[in-house]
């Protein structure tokens, strides 16, 4: 179960699981075909039956507006989240060996638009 819902990663979270379980339908990414229209449909359709799943305060996620951006973005990676995320990745494992401190517990979700981080334990 979530133990807290932040409104600014939360959708992220939950578009990035949609976006994870298209590509492993269509062997693809949304927006990297012809049909971004069809896309943002499927990908919306593939949200919705995800949020049915979460608690009853998730499900209030604009999904056709985050499904028509992820399929605009077409799986495309920016080199500096990719880096932050790198160096968070990095940073965990180093906890890890050392025993020294607390890892993050569970799902790490990073709103680089915001520059906002949340932590679901699932």
């Amino acid at each position: 179960m979530l133990k807290e819902l932040d409104g600014d990663c939360m959708p992220l979270y939950v578009m990035l699981r949609a976006t994870d379980k298209f590509r492993d339908v269509e062997g693809r990414y949304p927006g990297d075909g012809e049909d971004l229209d069809g896309d943002a449909q499927k990908l919306q359709t593939i949200a919705d039956a995800f949020i049915a799943t979460l608690p009853e305060e998730a499900r209030s996620i604009d999904t056709a507006k985050y499904s028509k951006e992820f399929t605009r973005w077409g799986g495309s990676e920016l080199h500096n989240i990719a880096a932050f995320m790198g160096g968070v990745t990095a940073q965990e494992v180093i906890k890890v060996i050392t025993a020294q401190l607390v890892p993050v517990n569970n799902t790490f979700v990073f709103n680089g638009m915001k520059s906002t981080t949340a932590v679901y334990e699932m």
